[in-house]
Protein backbone atom coordinates (compact mmCIF):
# COMPACT_ATOMS: atom_id res chain seq x y z
CA UNK A 1 0.00 0.00 0.00
CA UNK A 2 1.47 3.36 -0.96
CA UNK A 3 2.95 5.63 2.27
CA UNK A 4 0.63 8.37 2.73
CA UNK A 5 3.12 10.44 3.43
CA UNK A 6 4.42 10.88 0.08
CA UNK A 7 0.96 11.43 -1.32
CA UNK A 8 2.03 15.37 -1.34
CA UNK A 9 4.44 14.86 -4.21
CA UNK A 10 1.40 14.75 -6.13
CA UNK A 11 0.61 17.95 -5.54
CA UNK A 12 4.09 19.20 -5.82
CA UNK A 13 4.01 17.73 -9.28
CA UNK A 14 2.77 20.36 -11.23
CA UNK A 15 5.13 23.56 -9.39
CA UNK A 16 8.11 20.86 -10.28
CA UNK A 17 6.98 20.42 -13.79
CA UNK A 18 6.02 24.24 -14.50
CA UNK A 19 9.67 24.75 -13.15
CA UNK A 20 7.91 27.14 -10.85
CA UNK A 21 10.23 25.77 -7.48
CA UNK A 22 13.71 26.70 -6.22
CA UNK A 23 16.58 24.13 -7.27
CA UNK A 24 16.99 23.25 -3.97
CA UNK A 25 13.53 22.06 -4.11
CA UNK A 26 13.69 20.47 -7.41
CA UNK A 27 16.64 18.69 -5.58
CA UNK A 28 14.42 18.00 -2.34
CA UNK A 29 11.47 16.69 -4.96
CA UNK A 30 14.16 14.27 -7.22
CA UNK A 31 15.25 12.77 -3.73
CA UNK A 32 11.80 12.14 -2.61
CA UNK A 33 10.78 10.79 -5.64
CA UNK A 34 13.63 8.14 -5.81
CA UNK A 35 12.72 7.00 -2.74
CA UNK A 36 9.03 6.83 -2.83
CA UNK A 37 6.10 3.81 -3.40
CA UNK A 38 6.75 2.80 -6.97
CA UNK A 39 2.77 3.90 -7.69
CA UNK A 40 3.68 7.57 -6.29
CA UNK A 41 6.33 8.03 -8.16
CA UNK A 42 4.99 6.57 -11.43
CA UNK A 43 1.54 9.12 -10.28
CA UNK A 44 4.50 11.71 -10.03
CA UNK A 45 5.69 11.17 -13.15
CA UNK A 46 2.70 10.60 -15.20
CA UNK A 47 1.41 14.10 -13.87
CA UNK A 48 4.99 15.75 -15.03
CA UNK A 49 4.60 14.00 -17.97
CA UNK A 50 0.73 15.32 -18.77
CA UNK A 51 1.68 19.15 -17.51
CA UNK A 52 4.37 19.09 -20.30
CA UNK A 53 2.27 18.07 -22.73
CA UNK A 54 -0.27 20.68 -21.86
CA UNK A 55 2.26 23.40 -21.89
CA UNK A 56 3.60 22.00 -25.46
CA UNK A 57 -0.40 22.86 -27.15
CA UNK A 58 -0.03 26.29 -24.95
CA UNK A 59 2.69 27.09 -26.61
CA UNK A 60 0.66 27.53 -29.95
CA UNK A 61 -1.97 29.21 -28.68
CA UNK A 62 -1.65 33.19 -28.53
CA UNK A 63 -0.72 34.72 -25.20
CA UNK A 64 -3.75 35.76 -23.15
CA UNK A 65 -4.01 37.32 -19.71
CA UNK A 66 -5.39 34.91 -16.83
CA UNK A 67 -8.42 35.50 -15.45
CA UNK A 68 -8.12 37.42 -11.87
CA UNK A 69 -9.68 34.72 -9.78
CA UNK A 70 -7.19 31.93 -10.90
CA UNK A 71 -4.24 33.30 -9.18
CA UNK A 72 -6.07 33.19 -5.63
CA UNK A 73 -7.01 29.77 -6.62
CA UNK A 74 -3.76 28.23 -7.77
CA UNK A 75 -2.23 29.62 -4.70
CA UNK A 76 -5.11 27.72 -2.61
CA UNK A 77 -3.94 24.19 -5.12
CA UNK A 78 -0.59 24.79 -4.17
CA UNK A 79 -1.12 25.42 -0.47
CA UNK A 80 -3.33 22.26 0.25
CA UNK A 81 -1.28 19.90 2.75
CA UNK A 82 -2.36 16.12 3.46
CA UNK A 83 -0.82 14.32 6.04
CA UNK A 84 2.24 13.27 6.52
CA UNK A 85 5.52 14.32 7.75
CA UNK A 86 5.74 17.67 7.95
CA UNK A 87 10.27 17.37 8.37
CA UNK A 88 9.69 15.83 4.62
CA UNK A 89 7.41 17.80 2.69
CA UNK A 90 9.41 20.47 0.72
CA UNK A 91 8.02 23.62 1.53
CA UNK A 92 6.65 26.25 -1.35
CA UNK A 93 6.60 29.20 -0.07
CA UNK A 94 5.17 32.66 -1.87
CA UNK A 95 8.12 34.39 -1.38
CA UNK A 96 9.28 31.91 -3.87
CA UNK A 97 5.71 31.01 -6.18
CA UNK A 98 5.40 35.09 -6.19
CA UNK A 99 7.28 35.92 -8.85
CA UNK A 100 6.70 33.49 -11.74
CA UNK A 101 2.60 32.94 -10.32
CA UNK A 102 0.86 34.87 -13.17
CA UNK A 103 2.63 32.55 -16.10
CA UNK A 104 2.05 29.64 -13.47
CA UNK A 105 -1.72 30.52 -12.94
CA UNK A 106 -1.93 30.66 -16.63
CA UNK A 107 -0.31 27.04 -17.18
CA UNK A 108 -2.11 25.56 -14.77
CA UNK A 109 -5.20 26.82 -16.63
CA UNK A 110 -4.59 24.84 -19.45
CA UNK A 111 -3.36 21.94 -17.59
CA UNK A 112 -7.26 21.71 -16.27
CA UNK A 113 -8.70 22.50 -19.60
CA UNK A 114 -6.30 20.78 -22.18
CA UNK A 115 -9.56 19.37 -23.80
CA UNK A 116 -11.43 23.25 -24.26
CA UNK A 117 -7.58 24.03 -25.13
CA UNK A 118 -7.94 21.65 -28.14
CA UNK A 119 -11.31 23.54 -29.11
CA UNK A 120 -9.33 27.13 -28.74
CA UNK A 121 -6.56 26.17 -31.38
CA UNK A 122 -8.86 24.84 -33.63
CA UNK A 123 -10.98 27.96 -33.74
CA UNK A 124 -8.13 29.59 -34.53
CA UNK A 125 -6.39 27.76 -36.87
CA UNK A 126 -9.50 26.44 -38.45
CA UNK A 127 -11.40 23.52 -37.77
CA UNK A 128 -9.34 20.95 -39.59
CA UNK A 129 -6.06 20.65 -37.87
CA UNK A 130 -3.35 18.26 -39.89
CA UNK A 131 -2.39 15.41 -37.96
CA UNK A 132 1.58 14.80 -37.89
CA UNK A 133 2.55 12.18 -40.81
CA UNK A 134 2.78 8.16 -39.02
CA UNK A 135 6.12 6.57 -39.38
CA UNK A 136 5.24 4.16 -41.88
CA UNK A 137 4.23 7.40 -44.30
CA UNK A 138 7.82 8.49 -43.63
CA UNK A 139 9.02 5.99 -44.49
CA UNK A 140 7.28 5.78 -47.49
CA UNK A 141 7.90 8.57 -48.45
CA UNK A 142 10.45 8.59 -51.74
CA UNK A 143 11.56 11.67 -50.40
CA UNK A 144 12.94 10.39 -47.01
CA UNK A 145 16.20 9.48 -46.14
CA UNK A 146 18.22 7.66 -43.30
CA UNK A 147 21.00 9.22 -41.34
CA UNK A 148 23.12 8.38 -38.00
CA UNK A 149 24.80 10.11 -35.63
CA UNK A 150 27.05 8.36 -32.70
CA UNK A 151 25.75 9.01 -29.02
CA UNK A 152 27.55 10.65 -26.05
CA UNK A 153 27.13 7.88 -23.73
CA UNK A 154 26.82 4.67 -26.40
CA UNK A 155 24.95 3.35 -29.82
CA UNK A 156 23.55 5.63 -32.65
CA UNK A 157 20.49 7.70 -32.80
CA UNK A 158 19.17 7.02 -36.15
CA UNK A 159 16.96 9.40 -38.40
CA UNK A 160 14.44 8.95 -41.51
CA UNK A 161 13.49 12.10 -42.45
CA UNK A 162 11.37 13.35 -44.95
CA UNK A 163 12.23 16.81 -45.80
CA UNK A 164 8.73 16.95 -47.79
CA UNK A 165 6.58 16.27 -44.78
CA UNK A 166 9.10 18.24 -42.72
CA UNK A 167 8.93 15.29 -39.94
CA UNK A 168 11.08 12.30 -39.04
CA UNK A 169 11.36 8.58 -36.98
CA UNK A 170 13.89 8.80 -34.62
CA UNK A 171 15.30 5.87 -33.41
CA UNK A 172 18.10 4.46 -30.77
CA UNK A 173 20.38 1.38 -32.02
CA UNK A 174 22.60 -0.12 -29.50
CA UNK A 175 21.74 2.84 -26.73
CA UNK A 176 21.75 1.54 -23.36
CA UNK A 177 18.74 2.91 -21.11
CA UNK A 178 18.55 6.21 -19.32
CA UNK A 179 20.29 6.06 -16.16
CA UNK A 180 17.48 5.19 -13.00
CA UNK A 181 15.32 8.52 -12.38
CA UNK A 182 16.12 9.54 -15.32
CA UNK A 183 14.59 9.78 -18.79
CA UNK A 184 15.89 10.56 -22.91
CA UNK A 185 14.19 13.50 -24.06
CA UNK A 186 13.90 14.45 -27.28
CA UNK A 187 14.48 18.07 -28.65
CA UNK A 188 13.93 20.16 -31.44
CA UNK A 189 16.57 22.98 -31.96
CA UNK A 190 15.62 25.85 -34.20
CA UNK A 191 18.88 27.44 -36.13
CA UNK A 192 17.36 30.90 -34.05
CA UNK A 193 15.04 30.15 -31.21
CA UNK A 194 14.67 28.62 -28.08
CA UNK A 195 14.23 24.50 -27.90
CA UNK A 196 11.35 22.80 -27.83
CA UNK A 197 10.48 19.48 -26.46
CA UNK A 198 9.01 16.75 -29.14
CA UNK A 199 8.88 13.70 -26.52
CA UNK A 200 10.15 12.22 -23.49
CA UNK A 201 11.35 8.56 -23.95
CA UNK A 202 9.62 6.58 -21.57
CA UNK A 203 10.13 3.51 -23.40
CA UNK A 204 12.95 3.45 -26.01
CA UNK A 205 12.65 4.57 -29.65
CA UNK A 206 13.32 1.86 -31.71
CA UNK A 207 13.05 0.57 -35.17
CA UNK A 208 9.92 -1.16 -35.05
CA UNK A 209 8.85 1.66 -32.75
CA UNK A 210 9.78 5.09 -33.49
CA UNK A 211 9.56 8.36 -32.10
CA UNK A 212 8.13 11.14 -34.75
CA UNK A 213 8.82 14.42 -34.79
CA UNK A 214 7.84 17.13 -37.05
CA UNK A 215 10.77 20.35 -37.91
CA UNK A 216 11.33 22.73 -40.77
CA UNK A 217 14.75 23.27 -42.49
CA UNK A 218 17.43 24.57 -40.27
CA UNK A 219 16.04 22.87 -37.61
CA UNK A 220 18.20 20.14 -35.45
CA UNK A 221 17.38 16.94 -33.54
CA UNK A 222 19.19 16.60 -30.21
CA UNK A 223 18.84 14.16 -27.20
CA UNK A 224 19.32 15.48 -23.71
CA UNK A 225 19.28 13.09 -20.73
CA UNK A 226 16.37 14.53 -17.93
CA UNK A 227 14.82 13.91 -14.81
CA UNK A 228 12.14 11.09 -14.76
CA UNK A 229 8.92 12.70 -16.82
CA UNK A 230 11.06 15.44 -18.79
CA UNK A 231 11.91 19.00 -18.63
CA UNK A 232 10.69 22.00 -19.79
CA UNK A 233 13.78 23.24 -21.07
CA UNK A 234 16.88 21.24 -21.33
CA UNK A 235 18.89 20.79 -18.26
CA UNK A 236 21.93 18.80 -19.73
CA UNK A 237 23.94 19.06 -22.71
CA UNK A 238 22.79 16.42 -25.65
CA UNK A 239 23.90 13.42 -25.77
CA UNK A 240 23.47 12.89 -29.56
CA UNK A 241 22.41 15.57 -32.35
CA UNK A 242 21.32 15.57 -35.73
CA UNK A 243 21.44 18.70 -37.94
CA UNK A 244 18.07 18.80 -40.59
CA UNK A 245 18.11 20.27 -44.08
Amino acid sequence: MPDTSDHDLLDLAYPYALDAVSEAERTAIEQRVTVADREIEQAFTSVVRDVHDAMGELSILDATEPAPELEARILAALDRARPGDPAAAVPITRATRRPRIRWLAAAAAVVAAAGVAGGIIAQQHGSQIPSPPSASQIIADPDSHTAQAPLDNGGMLMVHASPEMGAATVAFDNTPPAPEGRVYQLWVVPANGDPRSAGVMDQMPTDSAPMVATYTGGDTLAVTVEPAGGSPAPTTNPIGSMPMS
